[in-house]
């Protein structure tokens, strides 16, 4: 099986602070992995130099396809201009994601504007885009930050579905995971820089 995305010797950094180095990691179809460590260890620069955001500081990354073909990311800062209204913002998401804005719960919330939403309910619409962007490989900075028991509930059904399907998701967390009911690789980084 093709991995989807690996890891050799791996490390990222922050200006020149060394935060993680010689990680090795394959991450294949049907993967959870979960990468856990303390506030600043470089979970999510490791994220985002996976997304190709950032560049390594050593090591390498091969991935099977372009990380627009087939990555989609969820940071743990929304991209969302505060002041736009929820209707222009995830038109085309809520149009493409048959059902899953009601069961997300942002259905009900059209016509709001995205600074009157609550944390969770932000967290909500931005996972409504990662399922938008139909990508096989799901990178999730703290997935569950800001979400009730119900978003826990429905974001833990939507990746274990998303990997039933031959999917990926590497999921990057200080704090436990629920339970997902499927293997899960766990890797633990370092201490904070």
């Amino acid at each position: 099986m093709k991995a989807f995305l690996t890891l050799e010797g791996a490390g990222v950094g922050r200006g020149e602070q060394e935060l993680l180095t010689g990680l090795d990691l394959s991450v294949c179809p049907g993967d959870i992995t979960w990468i856990r460590g303390p506030n600043g260890s470089g979970k999510s620069t490791l994220l985002r130099a996976i997304a190709g955001f950032l560049p390594l500081s050593s090591g390498s990354i091969e991935r099977e396809k372009s990380p627009s073909e087939q990555i989609a990311y969820l940071g743990h800062r929304d991209g969302f201009e505060p002041r736009a209204r929820l209707e222009p913002e995830a038109k085309f998401w809520l149009g493409n994601t048959s059902g899953l804005a009601t069961r997300l719960g942002i259905e009900r919330l059209r016509g709001r504007r995205v600074h009157e939403l609550s944390a969770g309910q932000t967290r909500r619409l931005e996972i409504e885009r990662l399922l938008s962007m139909s990508r096989p490989l799901w990178l999730l900075d703290e997935p569950y930050a800001s979400l009730d028991r119900d978003g826990v509930g429905t974001l833990t059904a939507l990746i274990r579905a998303h990997t039933d399907r031959g999917g990926a998701a590497v999921i990057v967390s200080h704090q436990g995971l629920p339970s997902i009911d499927r293997e899960v690789k766990v890797i633990t980084i370092g201490a904070p820089a």
